[in-house]
């Protein structure tokens, strides 16, 4: 009995998705004007939120030793 739900709720969800993708395509398509105007803004915006948020895994704050520079380089 339970398989069955799961399939069901399987389906649900493709259904669901695309039916979230066909109304995101049609509010892109209506708004189009909307979006292209504040573009630039929005790069603006993405810069300082990329220099907060994506600076993570790139060693900062770690002590720099040659033993360490010698195994990332070799």
């Amino acid at each position: 009995m339970s398989h069955d739900t799961s399939c069901a709720v399987k389906k649900f969800s493709w259904v669901l998705y695309i039916v979230g993708g066909i109304g995101v395509g049609y509010f892109l398509w209506i708004h189009q004007a909307h979006l292209l105007q504040y573009l630039p803004f929005a790069f603006l915006l993405l810069c300082p939120l990329m220099h907060l948020f994506g600076g993570h895994g790139h060693n900062h704050g770690e002590k720099c030793s040659k033993e360490n520079d010698l195994k990332t380089h070799s």
